[in-house]
């Protein structure tokens, strides 16, 4: 097995939710590590990844089975399918060469450390709050008034990059997940808004 690193340069502010909002807060909330740094998760990472192959497929830059070697066998779309052919479908599918970590600041062991040490410090809790704000939007009608009950807040996280590693087999996986990275533009939801405009790179460890 092999490792290289996915370094996601986050261009823009950029939101990867919870699902969960906080009261009087805002409406929904980023996804937090243990220290209260923000994260991208392997899976909405992976989910990325594998429409950036099909992409690359889609322009004949990549072999049309690149996507299931690395990715997996993609589930059918449920909506208006039995349940029992989900499931049938799941013991069908073949697993994916890859396997990805979640994307977090800090590109070694070390430095990730680092980070956690930072956060849990005396002036941590006050830092950390720094790599947040709030986004706030709302309906504009026909008539240039803002529309009852559409006034939305979502907390978004500062521009920076983000590291995961990526692990698989000792072939030639590299090059041909590094031929499908210029085709992953955003990171997070709401980016048709300009939220999380990013640039993906695969580096050796």
């Amino acid at each position: 097995m092999i490792s290289r690193t996915l370094v996601l340069e986050v261009h823009s502010f950029w939101h990867v939710g919870t699902g969960r909002g906080e009261g009087a807060g805002a409406d929904s909330v980023v996804l937090r590590d243990s220290n209260g740094l923000p994260v991208v998760p392997g899976r909405q990472l992976k989910g990325l990844l594998r429409a950036a192959a099909r992409r690359a497929w889609e322009l004949g830059l990549c072999h049309n089975e690149i996507e299931t070697r690395l990715f997996g066998t993609p589930l059918p779309d449920s909506e208006g399918v039995e349940s029992l052919e989900v499931e049938e479908a799941r013991f069908a599918t073949r697993e994916g060469a890859l396997r990805i970590e979640s994307a977090t600041l800090g590109a070694t062991p070390e430095k990730k450390a680092a980070w956690a040490s930072w956060a849990r410090g005396p002036a941590g809790a006050a830092a950390v709050r720094e790599l947040y704000r709030t986004f706030a939007s709302t309906k504009i009608g026909a008539d240039g008034v803002t529309a009852d009950a559409t006034l939305r807040s979502i907390e978004i996280v500062v521009p920076m990059t983000l590291h995961a590693t990526v692990t698989g087999p000792d072939d030639d996986w590299p090059r041909a997940l590094s031929t499908c990275l210029p085709f992953v533009e955003g990171v997070g939801g709401h980016r048709s808004r300009g939220l999380g405009r990013v640039t993906v790179t695969l580096e050796a460890p």
